[in-house]
């Protein structure tokens, strides 16, 4: 009998070729190829890292612990009908019944993508032990597709995994360097670590290296970090007013989150949040219709018609990560940085910071009652043409380029008007693909160390 934590998950994702009419399933084989890709990303690297968490996301690595591996099994379209492949574990550094599952290489399993899906998680348990030993590897091995074709002349396919051994000194901070999170815990308290990463300024050619520690004292979690994020930055079409350049920072966050009387507005006195790579969330820009060259200046929060930096209809310089640089050259995110969490429907988002008020950021995903999807916010754009506010208008229509052009309609979207939600009674704020992009307001009440200085 298979162990419940040895299902296959489900992606409800679909990816069609876009060859094909996004209107209609495959009926044949002929184009519908399947694939076991070696994910592009680099998990996080140790058991102990309080940043990783056992759940269903395939990645190339895995730290050794009782925890499952996922690969993903992928179409290159959707089908009208089931198709499925058998699949098995082969050795290779790593040995089967000793450091993961040695179920699939004594019975073969078969790996089967429902009618409208193209995708699917194939899970392999790894096992912890304690001996100090190098970094090793297995294998799984796909054949026999049926309802789909491998590439042309290929029989088998094969994915590589790699365990990394967790028995070495736990002195040395975590390198997290382009890791995607996994934890959903909801405490600050589970997240003591010292960590770091080695990125580049991209434009620039120049490496940093990025440091956080978070630290727990009575009721308070401390974050101490340079600014330095864990992935690359400055990239793409970016154009950052300032060079980015370390920082030394602090901020604290209770451990024990609860919701105020009436929330806090947003302001440019307070941060937003700090995330879990050790950059800072910064929402507002200091950029107002009509106020100096509207990039910067617009310092009065009772100022109407500000930029939203987010918006496709202005340019704030931002790389893919929705990041750019404060005068001072603090690197700080307006939105979603993108490359914390994976934009897949089989997986629930981690959590990837922490606001002002204790209360955890979270990725875009959640379960919904046994559905994982994307939270939705329940703003939404004004319509018609822009009325004067304060004797104030800039004309046309309302789009989107100020954050004055939406409005909150309660039960529009999942989350309240601070863009959170409770869900499996842990309450946060959501990444979401429109404005207010990660929160609007403090729930609860913000911590004294996210005000800036004057």
């Amino acid at each position: 009998m298979q162990k419940s934590y040895q299902v296959i998950y489900f992606s409800s994702i679909l990816a069609l070729l876009t060859a094909c009419n996004n209107s209609e399933l495959q009926n044949s084989t002929d184009q519908v190829v399947f694939s076991l890709p070696n994910i592009s990303v680099t998990p996080l690297q140790r058991s102990s890292n309080p940043l990783a968490a056992t759940t269903n996301t395939a990645s190339t690595t895995v730290t050794e612990a009782n925890t499952t591996n996922y690969f993903q099994l992928s179409l290159s379209a959707a089908m009208s009908t089931d198709a499925s492949v058998s699949y098995k574990t082969k050795n290779g550094t790593a040995i089967a019944g000793s450091d993961y599952s040695a179920e699939y290489s004594i019975n073969s399993g078969t790996a089967t993508i429902s009618a409208g899906e193209t995708s699917i998680l194939i899970g392999i348990d790894i096992f912890e032990d304690s001996i100090s030993e190098l970094t090793e590897s297995f294998s799984l091995v796909i054949s026999n597709p049926v309802g789909g074709i491998f590439p042309s002349g290929t029989t088998e396919i094969t994915a590589t995994h790699t365990i990394l051994d967790n028995d070495a000194s736990s002195s040395s901070p975590i390198d997290i360097t382009d890791s995607i999170f996994t934890n959903t815990s909801s405490s600050c308290a589970d997240y003591v670590n010292s960590y770091q990463s080695s990125v580049s300024d991209v434009k620039r050619n120049q490496s940093f290296q990025g440091s956080l520690s978070i630290s727990l004292s009575g009721n308070k979690c401390n974050f101490t970090s340079n600014a330095i994020p864990n992935h690359n930055f400055q990239d793409g079409s970016a154009s950052f007013a300032t060079n980015v350049s370390e920082q030394n920072q602090s901020f604290s966050v209770t451990t024990s989150p609860v919701a105020a009387s009436s929330s806090t507005e947003l302001s440019l006195n307070i941060d937003n949040g700090i995330f879990l790579n050790g950059a800072k969330l910064d929402l507002l820009a200091a950029a107002c219709y009509n106020v100096g060259d509207e990039k910067i200046g617009c310092f009065d929060m009772n100022t109407p018609w500000r930029f939203d930096p987010m918006s496709p209809l202005n340019d704030f310089g931002t790389d893919s990560h929705n990041a750019h640089t404060q005068p001072e050259g603090t690197y700080h995110y307006h939105g979603s940085p993108v490359a914390m969490f994976y934009n897949d429907t089989a997986v629930i988002s981690p959590v990837i910071g922490f606001a002002a008020d204790g209360f955890p950021i979270y990725g875009s995903y959640f379960d919904d009652n046994g559905t994982t999807r994307k939270a939705t916010s329940s703003y939404q754009l004004k319509q018609g043409a822009r009325v004067a506010i304060s004797g104030e208008n800039p004309g046309d229509s309302y789009d989107g380029k100020y954050v004055d052009d939406y409005e909150y309609k309660s039960g529009a979207g999942d989350l309240d008007e601070c863009n959170g939600m409770t869900v499996n009674g842990s309450y946060g704020y959501y990444v979401t693909d429109s404005y207010p992009w990660v929160m609007k307001c403090f729930t609860g009440t913000p911590d004294s160390s996210f005000s800036k200085q004057p």
